[in-house]
């Protein structure tokens, strides 16, 4: 392999290592759950458990140079000597565990994200395919469908409600009329996921009004 090629797959080495970081920091965080720890206290769990595993620690036992200088401003920052690739990823790491920088992956596309608004977003808000949509946008939605998909009950329910709904778009049933009808509609889904109606029952239910209609020539 040519100098490139080595520095690329010496790139993705620690690439995939930071990966694996931040799915074990959120491993953490989503088993000790509320009361959150400090963000350092997860770095010393992380610190714990690759000693568990290996006999060694990784941050704790590699402590960054640092040293004071001014800006031309004459502003006096803090600087830190990173002599390689390796040592600039753990000191981003460990920066983004201090400051509690929150990162989750996007229950979507799967990607990681920083929540901008609220520190229990589910999506990102990168475009998500060829849709010109982002995932916060279509996610939840993307979601329901395949969960539907996979489950007869609640594709039948789905058929049922975009029937009658088309009713109330056609002014053939009324908002009232259409919202008792859903408000059963899901007392009966739940009663069918949870068992207590036959699956057989709640078709044949949601089939009425399709029946009485096509009887009666109306709503």
């Amino acid at each position: 392999m040519d100098v490139i090629g080595l520095m690329s797959e010496h790139l993705k080495t620690y690439q995939e290592a930071m990966i694996n970081e931040i799915n074990l920091l959120m491993n953490f965080r989503a088993v000790m759950g509320a009361p959150e720890k400090s963000p350092m206290e997860y770095l010393y769990m992380l610190e714990q458990y690759r000693h568990e595993k290996t006999g060694r620690y990784y941050y704790l036992e590699r402590p960054f140079r640092s040293f004071y200088g001014a800006l031309p401003s004459e502003e006096i920052v803090e600087l830190y000597e990173l002599d390689t690739v390796e040592d600039l990823f753990s000191f981003e790491f460990i920066k983004m565990s201090e400051r509690d920088i929150f990162i989750k992956k996007c229950t979507n596309c799967e990607r990681f994200f920083i929540p901008r608004r609220r520190a229990d977003a589910e999506y990102c808000d990168r475009l998500f395919a060829d849709t010109n949509r982002k995932c916060s946008e279509i996610g939840a939605m993307l979601r329901y469908e395949k969960k539907v998909a996979g489950n007869p009950v609640l594709e039948a329910h789905k058929k049922a409600y975009r029937r009658f709904h088309s009713r109330v778009r056609a002014k053939k049933m009324s908002q009232n009329e259409f919202r008792l009808w859903s408000d059963e509609a899901v007392s009966k889904r739940d009663a069918c996921l949870a068992g207590t109606l036959p699956f057989d029952e709640f078709v044949a239910w949601l089939e009425q009004g399709r029946l009485r209609r096509a009887r009666g020539g109306g709503r």
